[in-house]
């Protein structure tokens, strides 16, 4: 099958359409495959999947415009969360879009959708780019290079609300940091060095707060991953404001032509960028992270163990950040096999009744698929004699100087 993404209403004009985009779409992409399946030489086992973003469109528009006519699948997609924040495990846009706007009761399939600019929290960070190349200080800061990775200042288009003012763009106050008028932007404009200590300010307000917070977690998950989630937002607040004044400092020097005058701001933005650095590792690599174990399904009852412990138990047995002791007992060509964790019995399971999906099933949570273990062809395979083997897989789990 193939799904085809739309956007109705984003970026579109609907007088050069005519028309609503809904109807627009229907008659470019939706008449298109429509006459494409209708070829003799179209596969009929292939299906095309149209998926509406809820976020210009309507479930009244969607269905007069372009399900009503469509001889095919028609879905629509959700943000997973608002802010950035993936610790809820029922997420709010559910309720506030699936739910309210009428997609769930009008029999909608409804996709949840991570969006690829959700890279600002620590589950999407492993593998980005290092410290100075993840928004480029030229690029993000300078407003150079390629347009698409431009940032300029902030120009609000009206009189802010609250205490909010506009911002100067690093090139601005630089020019008047080498002309001598850095008094010229007044009390009414944010320079970039205070724009920096504005994020400084939010980040030791989240770590003034964690410490009584983290207390209360006990064996709430939610509430842990919450956490986690305030904690990288405050050492990414961190890693942007030493960026910025590492951008404002060295912008000055280098379009002084690197005056000896001005190498005081080279070596302090030097150690604004290590400074930035280090708070990105942080996010990355930081000790304190834990990994708890929930319970998805009953083991015993899907996998046919004989004992497993569950997920609030294991969290209790497990170290973080420290080394922990791993036991197994193999027995016979059936097998039976019993693990312990630091001394701790943690599963048994037997040849003969356990039950195992297809790793695809298991990867999308589908608990009641049917067994694909085949306890006599493990029986033939392992004979009476043979080895334990530890297989360790790969991936971000493993952190930089991991040891077994």
């Amino acid at each position: 099958g193939f799904a085809w993404y739309c956007t109705a209403g984003l970026g579109t004009s609907e007088r050069v359409y005519m028309d609503s985009t809904e109807a627009y779409i229907f008659k470019t992409y939706g008449l298109g495959v429509m006459d494409a399946k209708a070829d003799p030489r179209w596969d009929k086992n292939r299906e095309i999947r149209f998926i509406f973003r809820n976020h210009s469109t309507k479930i009244d528009d969607v269905q007069a415009q372009f399900a009503s006519k469509y001889n095919g699948p028609v879905d629509v997609s959700i943000k997973y969360c608002v802010g950035r924040l993936y610790s809820s495990r029922r997420p709010l846009e559910w309720e506030a879009r699936a739910i309210k706007d009428g997609w769930v009761d009008g029999g909608y399939d409804v996709w949840m959708n991570i969006r690829n600019d959700d890279i600002f929290i620590h589950r999407c960070l492993m593998g980005l780019a290092s410290a100075t190349g993840f928004l480029t200080i030229p690029q993000y800061y300078y407003g150079e290079g390629p347009p698409v990775y431009r940032r300029q200042a902030m120009r609000l288009k009206k009189s802010p609300p609250g205490d909010e003012m506009q911002c100067v763009s690093v090139s601005d106050w630089g020019r008047a940091h080498l002309a001598g008028k850095l008094d010229q932007f007044g009390r009414d404009r944010l320079t970039p060095l205070e724009v920096a200590n504005k994020l400084d300010g939010y980040a030791d307000a989240v770590d003034a707060a964690l410490p009584n917070l983290q207390s209360q977690i006990h064996d709430n998950v939610e509430l842990s991953d919450l956490l986690w989630d305030l904690e990288s937002m405050a050492l990414l607040g961190r890693y942007y404001a030493d960026k910025q004044r590492c951008a404002a400092k060295y912008w000055v020097y280098r379009e002084s032509g690197f005056a000896d005058k001005y190498k005081n701001l080279h070596d302090e933005a030097i150690a604004h960028i290590r400074d930035a650095q280090g708070h990105w590792e942080a996010v990355l690599h930081d000790g304190s992270v834990e990994i708890v174990a929930v319970d998805e399904y009953d083991a015993l009852e899907k996998d046919g163990l004989i004992f497993a412990v569950n997920a609030a138990e294991f969290n209790k047995i497990w170290k973080h950040g420290a080394f922990n002791t791993q036991k197994v007992r193999c027995i016979g060509s059936e097998p039976k096999i019993t693990t312990w964790i630091n001394g701790v019995k943690i599963m048994e399971m037997a040849g003969r009744t356990y039950r195992a999906r297809e790793l695809q099933a298991t990867w999308e949570k589908q608990w009641d698929n049917p067994s694909a273990w085949d306890a006599e062809k493990v029986r033939e395979i392992t004979g009476n004699k043979g080895h334990i083997a530890l297989q360790l897989h790969p991936g971000h789990r493993w952190k930089v100087g991991g040891v077994v």
